[in-house]
């Protein structure tokens, strides 16, 4: 019974790690969005792939850091440009409805 109890356990545990990974994901996306509307209001470009870029090279040298073998570190950059890529495309339709409303 101690296996399932321990399997259970961790299962718990990946649970609570999923929750707060949601949570965060959620939190970065609101803050992207907000960081698009003051790109828009300064008249900024929304994408900047070297930042991009920078962010994305910084969480794979973490990981390393964190003693991630070669496949993780790999998984975190794969995983992170994903995060970025959604949050670019979501400042990408502000600034585009932004520019239809001053057309207007």
């Amino acid at each position: 019974m101690k296996k399932y109890s321990d399997l259970k356990e961790l299962r718990n545990v990946i649970e609570i790690i999923d929750t707060n990974l949601v949570v965060l994901l959620l939190k970065r996306e609101k803050i992207s969005l907000k960081i698009g509307r003051e790109k828009i209001r300064q008249g900024k470009p929304v994408v900047d792939i070297a930042l991009e870029n920078e962010r994305i090279a910084r969480a794979k040298m973490m990981s390393k850091n964190l003693g991630a073998g070669y496949f993780s570190q790999r998984f975190v950059e794969k995983v992170l440009h994903k995060i970025i890529v959604h949050c670019r495309k979501q400042q990408e339709a502000l600034e585009l409805r932004a520019k239809r409303k001053t057309k207007k």
